[in-house]
């Protein structure tokens, strides 16, 4: 540990308006590798190399090392000390459950009867009662038939390009390990930490944000004072809390490529000839309708009903009259969109939500039309093509104005009840970590992670198309489950 500590080099990282607009989630994933060796009876994935690769790994992301801190003015950074690393937690066991029983239950959650996660979807306080940077929980399965690993990261500081750097440059140290160590060490892939990476890459000239980002980002509110103003830690148990009382259930879904190429030939029939159709468009637009739909089910009694968001949504429903809008927030990395970023190697936060406004009554349509699903899918993509660099100069003036402008995007995300935000993750190297005894078998996401979130997943070499993770309030989930629509092309998983 001492010479770990020598390694690390001191220093003091001053987040900014991209990093404390995901500061509020984790990046949480479950990896099940599988021993398809019977003579490897001690030496797979050997607990010594893993620690040891993590450790030196570290070295390398420094950052993950650091304490979240704050001053009066709301300003927060992270402080690297060499000589008092808040040490992520890293947490080893051992199972009676044997890898078979969870290949031959397909990775279900409740295959297993522990806990496989460590920490949820939201930073909070631990037991050390610090905020980790990084959770890794090991879980050596019966007779070493296989191994479950959990990682998680804290948005405050990676997003998921700098999530899958950091455990895939874990995984070539270990197999460099594992393989003898007889040659030189990887090279250092040179990742860069340096939060003005992004002002030195944005160009000069900026265009005004649209309506509906102005009024996520730049609109100030009470709620997102007080969000902004209270500690990470209070903030923390507040997100924990809040996730408790929406009772999600999350479940994974598969489309085949089959199943894309039918949906794609609808949707041709009705899109212009100009119109580019991505797999991106469409699983967009698809997630959006089989939420909007089950949302305004639950809300107008056609479904199944009584969660707590539906309860807020009758509330205004008394009041103002059903929402003509639903919001989807779709995820977008700015490193392709901003000359020469990519190229800095820079593994903080290049992400922002683009929302794009639709009308509830199309996009939630019980049988929606095939024109109406070639419409919304141009409605994607002409704010994903309008999300250029000076949009992205503009909206970065605009988080950075204040520390509070976090806070109020946050606010507006807690109020805004008709919405999904979707991830796609479906380039993410998830599938690429060899620890040095072959990839894993399957990767998950954590059973829950918040209400109205779906990500686009990678799916193993062997298979073809996306897996679709959603998470949403119980009794909205279940009016999915019964979609028509997305049941014609998408199949559950668990």
């Amino acid at each position: 540990m001492e010479e770990f500590r020598r390694a690390i080099k001191p220093g003091r990282f001053a987040l900014n308006g991209w990093d404390m607009s995901a500061a509020f989630t984790n990046i949480p994933y479950i990896y099940y590798f599988k021993n398809t060796n019977s003579s490897l009876a001690v030496d797979f994935m050997p607990s010594s190399k893993l620690r040891a690769s993590f450790l030196k790994t570290l070295e390398e992301f420094p950052i993950l090392v650091g304490h979240v801190k704050t001053d009066a003015d709301g300003h927060t950074w992270v402080d690297v000390n060499a000589r008092r690393p808040n040490m992520p937690e890293y947490l080893e066991s051992h199972s009676t459950v044997h890898f078979c029983d969870l290949e031959s239950a397909g990775y279900d959650w409740n295959a297993f009867p522990g806990k496989i996660a460590t920490v949820g979807a939201f930073p909070s306080q631990g037991p050390s009662g610090t905020i980790k940077l990084a959770n890794v929980s090991i879980i050596r399965l019966r007779e070493n038939s296989g191994l479950i690993l959990f990682v998680s990261a804290s948005h405050y500081v990676v997003d998921g390009v700098g999530y899958c750097a950091f455990i895939n440059r874990w995984a070539e140290i270990c197999r460099w390990m594992q393989n003898g160590a007889t040659d030189e060490m990887p090279p250092d892939r040179q990742y860069t930490f340096d939060r003005l990476a992004i002002d030195r890459c944005l160009p000069a000239s900026r265009v005004p944000m649209s309506r509906a980002m102005t009024n996520v980002y730049d609109t100030p509110s009470y709620l997102g004072h007080f969000l902004a103003w209270i500690s990470p830690k209070t903030r923390g148990d507040i997100t924990n809390t809040a996730g408790r009382l929406m009772n999600a259930v999350g479940h994974v879904f598969h489309i085949s490529s089959a199943s894309l190429d039918a949906l794609r030939t609808l949707i041709g029939k009705y899109a212009a000839k100009s119109q580019r159709l991505t797999d991106n468009d469409m699983l967009t637009v698809l997630v959006g309708h089989a939420i909007a739909k089950g949302m305004k089910d639950d809300a107008t009694g056609n479904g199944s009903r009584g969660g707590f968001s539906s309860a807020i949504q009758q509330a205004v429903y008394r009041l103002f009259g059903q929402a003509t809008d639903f919001q989807t927030m779709m995820v977008l990395d700015i490193r392709p969109r901003i000359s020469g970023l990519a190229e800095t190697r820079y593994a903080g936060n290049c992400v922002t939500c683009i929302p794009v406004v639709s009308k509830t009554d199309q996009i939630a349509h019980e049988n929606i039309p095939g024109k109406d699903l070639a419409d919304l899918c141009a409605q994607t993509r002409f704010h994903i093509r309008e999300t250029t660099a000076e949009l992205i100069a503009e909206y970065h003036h605009i988080i950075n104005k204040t520390p509070a402008m976090f806070g109020h995007a946050m606010a507006k995300g807690i109020t805004t009840v008709n919405k999904v935000v979707v991830s796609n993750q479906s380039r993410f190297s998830l599938y690429q970590n060899d620890f040095g005894n072959g990839i894993p078998a399957w990767v998950s996401p954590i059973p829950v992670f918040y209400a109205n979130f779906a990500s686009i997943l990678p799916v193993h070499p062997s298979a073809n198309g996306y897996n679709l993770y959603l998470t949403a309030e119980k009794h909205v989930m279940a009016n999915v489950l019964r979609n028509k629509v997305w049941n014609t092309y998408v199949d559950l998983v668990y």
